[in-house]
């Protein structure tokens, strides 16, 4: 990728990179090359399988060990299948973070559709203030329904009492 912005074939150099009497085989275009092979090098030449197997065996420990011993509890996933790319309907995206409530009312329509298969109907933002903060037991989750509701009101979203609303939650902290 570094090579790809420093070193551009003579034809695609803007006039402000370079004067448009700058030829290939000019010093300047050869220090660029030269800059650009250094900048990968350092970028690069530690990686190798192995040594990228052992930073990833590495990295497991540490996450075990952690998930085991740490007091900071994050809520468990149970999304147990990924996504195939065939999914068709109504979704909403939820991320809880430290300071905002996003949401997305997404409209899948499956991979078959090429680029038109993801429409954003709409998103909100909504700031979690220090009072929403500091709620208490299902009270932050009524606060987060209620911010659903008016997104799903705001949208004209309608359902039925036994028609659920395919979702997926991140939540960006972790909580007690």
């Amino acid at each position: 990728m570094v090579k790809m912005l420093l070193v551009k074939a003579p034809s695609e150099v803007s006039v402000k990179a370079f004067p448009p009497t700058v030829k290939a085989d000019d010093p300047r275009t050869m220090a660029m090359q030269e800059l650009a092979d250094q900048i990968q090098n350092s970028f690069e030449a530690h990686l190798n399988i192995d040594s990228l197997l052992r930073l990833s065996k590495r990295l497991q420990s540490e996450l075990r060990q952690h998930l085991i011993s740490s007091p900071q509890c994050m809520l468990p996933s149970f999304n147990y299948t990924l996504p195939t790319g065939q999914e068709q309907g109504t979704y909403l995206a939820v991320e809880v973070g430290g300071s905002n409530l996003r949401m997305a009312l997404v409209a899948l329509h499956g991979r078959s559709r090429g680029k038109d298969c993801l429409q954003i109907r709409r998103t909100i933002i909504s700031p979690i203030s220090r009072d929403v903060r500091e709620l208490r037991e299902h009270a932050f989750f009524d606060w987060m329904a209620e911010k659903i509701r008016e997104m799903l009101v705001l949208e004209g979203e309608t359902r039925e009492d036994d028609e659920p609303l395919r979702m997926g939650v991140a939540w960006s902290f972790p909580i007690e």
